[in-house]
Protein backbone atom coordinates (compact mmCIF):
# COMPACT_ATOMS: atom_id res chain seq x y z
CA UNK A 1 0.00 0.00 0.00
CA UNK A 2 1.03 3.59 -0.60
CA UNK A 3 2.50 5.41 2.16
CA UNK A 4 -0.14 8.03 2.83
CA UNK A 5 2.62 10.24 4.24
CA UNK A 6 4.54 10.57 1.18
CA UNK A 7 1.67 10.97 -0.96
CA UNK A 8 0.17 13.89 0.86
CA UNK A 9 3.72 16.07 0.19
CA UNK A 10 4.09 14.92 -3.20
CA UNK A 11 0.13 15.91 -3.84
CA UNK A 12 0.97 19.69 -2.22
CA UNK A 13 4.06 20.04 -3.96
CA UNK A 14 2.21 18.85 -7.51
CA UNK A 15 -0.45 21.27 -7.44
CA UNK A 16 2.22 24.11 -6.23
CA UNK A 17 4.33 23.36 -9.76
CA UNK A 18 1.08 23.79 -11.71
CA UNK A 19 0.78 26.87 -13.11
CA UNK A 20 -2.86 27.27 -12.92
CA UNK A 21 -4.79 25.12 -9.94
CA UNK A 22 -7.64 23.30 -11.23
CA UNK A 23 -9.38 25.13 -7.95
CA UNK A 24 -13.41 24.17 -7.32
CA UNK A 25 -13.72 26.90 -5.31
CA UNK A 26 -15.96 28.99 -4.94
CA UNK A 27 -18.71 27.25 -5.38
CA UNK A 28 -22.05 28.98 -6.82
CA UNK A 29 -23.08 31.99 -4.88
CA UNK A 30 -26.57 30.28 -3.84
CA UNK A 31 -24.14 28.30 -1.26
CA UNK A 32 -23.21 31.22 1.31
CA UNK A 33 -25.32 33.96 -0.24
CA UNK A 34 -26.30 36.83 2.15
CA UNK A 35 -30.20 36.93 3.17
CA UNK A 36 -32.35 39.53 2.08
CA UNK A 37 -31.50 42.75 3.82
CA UNK A 38 -34.89 45.05 5.53
CA UNK A 39 -35.64 48.28 6.74
CA UNK A 40 -33.37 48.37 9.81
CA UNK A 41 -35.87 48.51 12.83
CA UNK A 42 -33.15 50.56 15.16
CA UNK A 43 -33.82 48.89 17.72
CA UNK A 44 -30.05 46.63 18.13
CA UNK A 45 -27.11 48.12 16.35
CA UNK A 46 -26.84 50.95 17.70
CA UNK A 47 -29.02 50.90 20.57
CA UNK A 48 -29.95 54.17 20.40
CA UNK A 49 -33.22 56.35 19.50
CA UNK A 50 -33.04 56.65 15.99
CA UNK A 51 -35.55 59.43 16.41
CA UNK A 52 -32.97 61.63 17.98
CA UNK A 53 -30.24 61.19 15.55
CA UNK A 54 -29.90 63.39 12.17
CA UNK A 55 -30.08 60.99 9.37
CA UNK A 56 -28.18 62.34 6.45
CA UNK A 57 -29.48 64.41 3.25
CA UNK A 58 -29.83 61.47 1.11
CA UNK A 59 -32.12 59.73 3.71
CA UNK A 60 -34.96 58.48 3.01
CA UNK A 61 -33.71 56.94 0.49
CA UNK A 62 -36.04 55.91 -3.29
CA UNK A 63 -38.18 52.49 -2.10
CA UNK A 64 -36.33 50.51 -4.58
CA UNK A 65 -32.69 51.31 -3.59
CA UNK A 66 -31.20 48.49 -2.33
CA UNK A 67 -31.45 47.73 1.29
CA UNK A 68 -27.54 47.76 1.86
CA UNK A 69 -27.78 52.13 1.15
CA UNK A 70 -30.02 52.30 3.68
CA UNK A 71 -27.86 50.51 6.66
CA UNK A 72 -25.32 52.39 5.00
CA UNK A 73 -26.94 55.47 5.27
CA UNK A 74 -28.14 54.40 9.19
CA UNK A 75 -24.81 53.43 10.14
CA UNK A 76 -23.40 56.71 9.36
CA UNK A 77 -26.11 58.66 10.76
CA UNK A 78 -25.10 56.42 13.86
CA UNK A 79 -21.75 56.96 13.95
CA UNK A 80 -21.73 60.68 13.02
CA UNK A 81 -24.08 61.01 16.68
CA UNK A 82 -21.59 58.77 18.60
CA UNK A 83 -18.74 60.62 18.22
CA UNK A 84 -21.07 64.40 18.66
CA UNK A 85 -21.62 62.37 21.88
CA UNK A 86 -20.33 63.90 25.13
CA UNK A 87 -20.15 60.65 27.54
CA UNK A 88 -19.36 57.42 25.92
CA UNK A 89 -21.84 54.68 25.80
CA UNK A 90 -20.56 51.11 26.47
CA UNK A 91 -23.02 49.80 23.88
CA UNK A 92 -22.50 51.88 20.94
CA UNK A 93 -18.92 51.52 21.38
CA UNK A 94 -19.38 47.68 21.59
CA UNK A 95 -21.43 47.73 18.39
CA UNK A 96 -19.07 50.24 16.65
CA UNK A 97 -15.96 47.44 17.30
CA UNK A 98 -18.33 45.04 15.76
CA UNK A 99 -19.29 47.10 12.48
CA UNK A 100 -15.62 47.74 12.04
CA UNK A 101 -13.88 44.35 12.49
CA UNK A 102 -16.78 43.42 9.96
CA UNK A 103 -15.63 45.60 7.61
CA UNK A 104 -12.39 45.15 8.02
CA UNK A 105 -12.03 41.20 8.52
CA UNK A 106 -9.35 41.81 10.49
CA UNK A 107 -7.21 43.15 8.51
CA UNK A 108 -6.59 40.35 5.85
CA UNK A 109 -6.64 41.61 2.37
CA UNK A 110 -8.26 39.51 -0.48
CA UNK A 111 -5.11 38.25 -1.73
CA UNK A 112 -3.78 36.22 1.26
CA UNK A 113 -7.59 35.06 1.79
CA UNK A 114 -7.95 33.39 -1.45
CA UNK A 115 -3.94 32.09 -1.34
CA UNK A 116 -5.30 30.44 2.37
CA UNK A 117 -8.33 29.73 1.00
CA UNK A 118 -6.39 27.79 -2.04
CA UNK A 119 -3.73 26.04 0.14
CA UNK A 120 -6.65 24.59 2.28
CA UNK A 121 -8.63 23.34 -0.53
CA UNK A 122 -5.54 21.34 -1.73
CA UNK A 123 -5.35 19.78 1.91
CA UNK A 124 -8.68 19.25 1.92
CA UNK A 125 -8.49 17.21 -1.38
CA UNK A 126 -5.23 15.16 -0.05
CA UNK A 127 -7.31 13.99 3.54
CA UNK A 128 -9.86 13.17 1.60
CA UNK A 129 -7.94 10.34 -0.17
CA UNK A 130 -7.49 6.50 1.56
CA UNK A 131 -5.00 6.61 4.35
CA UNK A 132 -2.38 3.93 4.69
CA UNK A 133 0.12 3.33 8.01
CA UNK A 134 0.01 6.28 11.11
CA UNK A 135 -3.07 8.37 10.52
CA UNK A 136 -0.77 10.62 12.63
CA UNK A 137 2.01 11.02 10.65
CA UNK A 138 -0.41 11.92 7.45
CA UNK A 139 -2.13 14.57 9.82
CA UNK A 140 1.74 16.22 10.98
CA UNK A 141 2.73 15.94 7.10
CA UNK A 142 -0.55 17.62 5.96
CA UNK A 143 -0.17 20.74 8.96
CA UNK A 144 4.04 20.88 7.94
CA UNK A 145 2.90 21.25 4.26
CA UNK A 146 -0.20 24.05 4.70
CA UNK A 147 1.58 25.58 7.51
CA UNK A 148 4.12 26.49 5.16
CA UNK A 149 2.30 27.54 2.49
CA UNK A 150 0.68 30.54 4.40
CA UNK A 151 1.43 33.93 4.21
CA UNK A 152 4.27 35.10 6.02
CA UNK A 153 2.73 37.48 8.44
CA UNK A 154 0.05 34.71 9.00
CA UNK A 155 2.60 32.11 9.68
CA UNK A 156 4.25 33.93 12.36
CA UNK A 157 0.69 34.29 13.71
CA UNK A 158 -0.11 30.88 13.27
CA UNK A 159 1.79 27.61 15.15
CA UNK A 160 2.15 24.23 13.13
CA UNK A 161 0.53 22.67 16.49
CA UNK A 162 -2.52 24.89 16.26
CA UNK A 163 -2.51 24.01 12.32
CA UNK A 164 -2.71 20.18 12.80
CA UNK A 165 -5.76 20.45 14.90
CA UNK A 166 -7.05 22.44 11.86
CA UNK A 167 -5.92 19.80 9.52
CA UNK A 168 -7.69 17.14 11.83
CA UNK A 169 -11.29 18.95 11.92
CA UNK A 170 -10.75 19.10 8.23
CA UNK A 171 -10.13 15.43 7.51
CA UNK A 172 -13.88 15.02 9.23
CA UNK A 173 -15.41 17.16 7.68
CA UNK A 174 -16.47 16.13 3.46
CA UNK A 175 -17.59 19.27 2.53
CA UNK A 176 -15.12 20.54 1.05
CA UNK A 177 -16.61 24.51 0.58
CA UNK A 178 -17.76 23.62 4.58
CA UNK A 179 -13.89 22.72 5.00
CA UNK A 180 -12.34 25.51 3.38
CA UNK A 181 -14.45 28.27 4.85
CA UNK A 182 -14.14 26.98 8.40
CA UNK A 183 -9.93 26.28 7.89
CA UNK A 184 -9.28 29.67 6.53
CA UNK A 185 -11.54 31.30 9.60
CA UNK A 186 -9.45 29.67 12.58
CA UNK A 187 -6.37 30.39 10.23
CA UNK A 188 -7.18 34.13 10.67
CA UNK A 189 -8.25 34.25 13.93
CA UNK A 190 -11.97 35.17 12.71
CA UNK A 191 -13.94 32.87 14.95
CA UNK A 192 -12.07 33.72 17.43
CA UNK A 193 -12.59 37.69 17.51
CA UNK A 194 -16.48 36.45 16.65
CA UNK A 195 -16.64 35.04 19.72
CA UNK A 196 -15.11 37.97 21.66
CA UNK A 197 -17.48 40.41 19.98
CA UNK A 198 -20.52 38.04 21.01
CA UNK A 199 -19.45 37.81 24.43
CA UNK A 200 -19.48 41.46 24.36
CA UNK A 201 -22.85 42.12 23.10
CA UNK A 202 -23.87 39.45 25.77
CA UNK A 203 -22.75 41.31 28.41
CA UNK A 204 -23.29 44.28 27.76
CA UNK A 205 -26.76 43.92 27.13
CA UNK A 206 -27.07 42.17 30.81
CA UNK A 207 -25.64 45.16 32.43
CA UNK A 208 -27.89 47.60 30.58
CA UNK A 209 -31.07 45.09 31.94
CA UNK A 210 -30.22 43.57 35.12
CA UNK A 211 -33.72 43.30 35.80
CA UNK A 212 -33.85 40.31 32.89
CA UNK A 213 -32.27 38.13 35.55
CA UNK A 214 -35.27 38.05 37.57
CA UNK A 215 -37.32 35.29 37.51
CA UNK A 216 -40.65 37.64 37.45
CA UNK A 217 -38.92 38.92 34.40
CA UNK A 218 -38.77 35.54 32.45
CA UNK A 219 -41.59 34.98 29.75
Amino acid sequence: MVDFKKTIVGYFNEQVRKSHFDSQLPPPPNKDTLRPTRPPRGVRTPAANLGMIRFPVHDPLPAEAPGWTRRAGRLIAALEDALARAEENPGQIAAIERAWFAYEMGGASDQEIAKIAHVCERAHSALQGKMSGPIADAYSACAHVLHAGLPTKVKKRVSEGEVLEIVKEMRRTIDAWAAVVTATSRILGWDVHWREHAAQAVRTALETHPASLRPSARP
